[in-house]
């Protein structure tokens, strides 16, 4: 009788013993994996949709100092567009790349779709600089104006260009409430890294002719060859597989 105890206590010493196993595998084997973002599937097969729902599966929000440090160690990566994301379930965020011929030059673009009306638009820096900033707004007979902007990086040999485009409310350039700082047409002004530069105020996309697909949101980089071709999808800056956004 004694025996049997000694070994019943054994069978459930095993049991507990197999359950604490399992449990601890799980939070230092699987659970790390988990914490793995898709991000990096869905740019490779070159469109990403974030719901709400989601989010944290496709956007990893960082310190500046912690993205400055891996923007220095991936070489050849870009920021993805910097925004404030507020998104529902119902009206998701669609990420595409496509090409688009403006002025009788192709220009390959980062769209995005689906971004709310309030959307807050960052300048993007590089290291621990700022930039400089310039843009306007296009006004046309079609109601359907739209803001370009131009930034270039402070860093010395760098002559990367990032050109923005965006709708905004059909009011006039020089009551527009979109641009959130002075904008010139003619020449760069220096801003700092992150800066608050404009605000969608409408949920119109841009003019088909211009960017087609009802794009809220278009991106190109230019290197010193002029030729905006060089951000893609596959050269987005991401950590464990989640696309890498400056927190505010």
């Amino acid at each position: 009788m004694l025996k049997k105890k000694k070994d019943n206590i054994k069978i459930l010493a095993f049991v507990f013993g197999t359950i604490l196993i399992v449990v601890l595998a799980y939070i230092y084997g699987l659970a790390p994996l988990l914490a793995f973002g898709h991000a990096n599937q869905a740019l490779s097969a070159g469109e990403v949709k974030v719901a709400s729902r989601n989010m944290g599966d496709y956007f990893v929000f960082l310190p500046t100092e912690r993205v400055q440090s891996l923007l220095q160690e991936a070489e050849g990566k870009f920021l993805f567009p910097q925004i404030s994301i507020a998104i529902t379930d119902e009206r998701p965020l669609i990420i595409r790349e496509q090409q688009a011929v403006i002025q009788d030059k192709p220009k390959n673009f980062i769209t995005i779709s689906g971004l709310p009306t309030g959307t807050r638009l960052y300048t993007v820096g590089e290291g621990d600089a700022g930039g400089f900033i310039r843009g306007g707004i296009v006004e046309r007979n079609d109601g359907k104006p739209y803001a370009w902007i131009k930034q270039a990086w402070d860093i010395k040999d760098n002559f990367d260009v990032l050109l923005t485009y965006f709708p905004v409310p059909n009011i006039g350039i020089a009551n527009n409430p979109a641009l959130q700082m002075t904008i010139h047409e003619e020449m760069f002004i220096y801003v700092e890294q992150s800066t608050h530069y404009a605000t969608l105020l409408t949920e119109s996309p841009l003019p088909e002719d211009l960017i087609p697909g009802g794009v809220s949101l278009a991106v190109s980089i230019a290197g010193d060859d002029g030729a905006f071709n060089r951000l893609s999808l596959q050269n987005i800056l991401t950590y464990k597989g989640r696309i890498v956004m400056i927190q505010r």
